[in-house]
């Protein structure tokens, strides 16, 4: 019996009931068969919710700006798991089309130095994945942080840094909005810093020879006749 028989195509993945009498009885018994084939849904890549994700994203700012008093610009986004001081949470600025990756921490405050300070994100800025950005901190216009960077000084505008503590290894970089590289834009690489090591101090020794005596064990002399030393 084929599946219209029992009852109409149906889509896969689906039970079909289909009725043979039984040997002993003559009844009908109902068997469940299910299809072989099914359709599979594979998730490619969180962009498949990216709707989602914004509404989700302008919710937390919401809740950072309006409850906890953040400075956090409309255009600017970031990574659910993105931390920011919420022990000074006045001291948290991001600018305009920066973004936040995932696991970066936004310091405002120095328990040690018991101290509050404001920390700065510019405009069109990439704070990298588990980047650590200390209070105090002004980040540059236009300037990408390495994921693992920790920044514990400012970051001038147009730059990359890299490293813990963090240091620039490129200037005048052109980027567009959530910090993303322009094709064709020059940059100038930092050079590192070159270290000279220090060769060790020749000794120079006179020579010397031996006068009389077995040379295997003889006393050794230098040329002017004064024993060697």
């Amino acid at each position: 019996m084929s599946s219209s028989e029992a009852g109409g195509d149906h889509p896969q993945g689906t039970h079909l009931l289909l009725r043979r009498p039984l040997p002993c009885t003559g009844r009908p018994a109902v068997t469940r068969l299910r299809h072989t084939t099914r359709r599979s849904f594979v998730l490619k890549s969180l962009n498949q919710f990216r709707r989602l994700r914004k509404v989700v994203v302008g919710g937390r700012r919401f809740y950072y700006t309006r409850v906890w008093g953040m400075d956090i610009d409309p255009t600017a986004t970031f990574s659910l798991s993105a931390r920011f001081d919420r022990t000074y949470p006045r001291g948290i600025h991001v600018g305009a089309w920066s973004y936040v990756a995932l696991e970066a921490i936004i310091l405002a405050h120095d328990m040690t130095r018991a101290k509050k300070v404001h920390t700065r994100i510019g405009r069109d800025c990439f704070v990298g994945a588990g980047a650590i950005v200390l209070p105090g901190v002004t980040i540059g216009d236009g300037s990408i942080v390495a994921a693992g960077a920790v920044v514990t000084k400012d970051v001038p505008p147009a730059s990359i840094v890299a490293g813990s503590p963090a240091r620039v290894i490129r200037t005048g970089i052109e980027v567009g909005h959530y910090g993303q590289l322009r094709r064709g834009g020059t940059a100038v690489a930092v050079a590192e810093p070159v270290t000279v090591d220090r060769e060790p101090p020749v000794h120079f020794v006179e020579p010397f020879t031996t006068v009389g005596g077995n040379p295997d064990g003889g006393s050794a002399h230098r040329e002017d006749g004064t024993p060697a030393t």
